[in-house]
């Protein structure tokens, strides 16, 4: 299928938005043991925009990231995710002390109730990133007895570490010889302790709830959440426990969360940093996305976190394999913290997304391009679906979409948001939100789609999704599977087939309740 509406670039003017991060692979026997990438928050240009009211036909605005990813790419930044959602480094002697900058105006406190507590013991959620654990009542220092003046800690220096500076222009170097391209301009790196980079992480999370409280219907009418598990508390949960760094375009400010250079540390600056040089080369901070109401947006952020874990990758295999083995050890340092079991794995999965996807695609383009001359290439015609974003032949072959009407809600029913649901959330629909790598079965035909959300009278959260397959014969295909689903699911769903299209109501067989954050 070609589109009509799928850009060769950049728009003239103002230019379009990142779209989501999401972090590595969650708990299951189907993941990755460890994720393409571990870092990169919330850019702007990783954020869609406040949905807007609905028009006067009663239909919604949405992003452009896809139905199941708007939401979660508009309050979280990358969770890094290795066996579980791990947010502690490791720590050791031997690494490189950062002099993170204090700003004066900053004040340690807790800005979430549901993140974890920075007193938790090693190896557990909340530890600063490379600092020691507080010390305990029993090893309080002895009163001073000898007369000597007591020591004194020197406060903390201003000015920038010697040896941190030399290892960021060492990653520099390498990210410049990987992509065979020079910085315009040496980034500026921020450390961050546990509580700083918290507090700003979650400044504006506020300002998302509306927003996550809508989403949430989609997740409800289709059961991929549990009535009672609510999607924003959901969220702030997942931030406590798992960003480690960010990138904005738009401030064009990197922060990284800890202080010591850890192996692990080192790769998340290898991401970040080549977010920076695909900012400065082909600029990351495009705003026209967020208008879209298809899938650009998330195929933009497909190929932008591939092309920074597709370094990140190459600079963690020329570590040393004493330095890959502790980097590993970080990323699983607390894999077996229950906490994680929190997060439904649905959730965790398609944060991962962008990220498996991404270095697959980018792999694709750079082994069909004949190497990384293709990929400014690649940011010039960006995927424009999930289709794309999953299959690397189908981006080869521009395959695009087809434009189909957003179905309309039951008789008197208020559209809560409407857009496009994509081969993405099909997959995560019908694999159970377990590893979204590759299209569910019964998928392969998708050519485009359209859904709307309501509550009806009794507050039930309800969707209507209308696909378009390439074939008659792939809608029946399409049709067999989701009823196999629907059999199972613990919705009350009905599926319908004609020619080409198949049609999906569902509604939550219960109302929407409580406000716990996982199952």
């Amino acid at each position: 299928m070609s589109d009509s509406n799928a850009p060769d670039g950049p728009p003239a003017g103002d230019q379009p938005p990142l779209g989501g991060w999401a972090g590595g692979p969650p708990p299951g026997s189907n993941l990755p043991t460890r994720p393409p990438i571990a870092a990169s928050a919330r850019p702007p240009t990783e954020l869609p925009p406040v949905w807007t009211p609905p028009a006067a036909d009663g239909s919604a605005q949405r992003p452009s990231t896809g139905a199941l990813l708007a939401a979660l790419a508009a309050v979280l930044a990358v969770i890094l995710l290795a066996g579980g959602l791990a947010i502690v480094l490791a720590r050791s002697d031997d690494n490189t002390t950062v002099s993170a900058q204090p700003r004066p105006s900053a004040s340690p406190t807790t800005t979430s109730a549901t993140s974890p507590s920075t007193t938790a013991a090693p190896g557990g959620l909340g530890e600063v990133i490379g600092d020691d654990p507080p010390a305990s009542p029993s090893s309080t220092p002895a009163p001073n007895t000898t007369g000597a003046a007591p020591a004194t800690t020197a406060p903390p220096s201003t000015e920038p570490d010697p040896e941190t500076e030399a290892t960021i222009d060492d990653v520099i170097a390498f990210i410049e010889k990987t992509r065979e391209a020079k910085f315009k301009t040496r980034p500026d790196v921020q450390f961050q302790d546990d509580a700083e980079f918290e507090k700003g992480l979650l400044k504006d999370f506020d300002d998302q709830e509306k927003e996550l409280a809508d989403e949430q219907v989609l997740f409800h009418a289709l059961g991929l959440l549990p009535t009672n598990v609510d999607l924003a508390e959901t969220m702030k949960s997942a931030l406590g426990l798992g960003v480690v760094g960010y990138y904005d375009p738009e401030t064009k400010e990197m922060v990284v969360r800890g202080t010591k250079l850890t192996p692990y540390v080192r790769t998340v600056l290898a991401h970040e940093l080549t977010h920076a040089l695909d900012d400065q080369l082909f600029n990351l901070d495009r705003p026209k996305l967020d208008e879209a109401t298809d899938e650009t947006g998330y195929g933009f952020t497909v190929l932008t976190e591939g092309s920074a874990s597709y370094v990140e990758d190459a600079y963690r295999n020329q570590m040393s394999s004493s330095d890959q083995t502790r980097a590993s050890a970080e990323e699983l340092q607390v894999g077996s913290n229950p906490a994680i079991f929190n997060i439904p794995i649905v959730i965790l999965a398609l944060l991962t997304a962008p990220y498996t996807q991404g270095l697959d695609l980018v792999q694709a383009v750079v082994k069909d391009g004949g190497g990384v001359q293709a990929v400014p290439g690649a940011f010039k015609r960006p995927p424009t679906t999930s289709e794309e974003a999953m299959t690397p032949a189908k981006y080869k072959a521009h395959e695009g979409s087809v434009k189909v009407p957003v179905p309309k809600p039951d008789s008197g029913a208020k559209v809560v948001t409407s857009g496009v649901f994509g081969q993405i959330g099909l997959t995560a629909l019908l694999a159970k939100g377990i590893s979204l790598d590759d299209p569910a079965n019964g998928t392969e035909g998708w050519a485009g789609d359209s859904f709307v959300t309501w509550n009806d009278a009794s507050e039930h959260a309800c969707a209507k999704i209308d696909t378009k397959l390439d074939s008659a014969a792939d809608a029946q295909e399409l049709k067999g599977v989701l009823e196999g689903w629907a059999a199972e699911a613990t919705v009350d769903a009905t599926v319908t087939a004609s020619g080409d299209q198949v049609n999906l109501t569902s509604c939550a067989a219960e109302a929407t309740s409580g406000g716990s954050a996982g199952v």
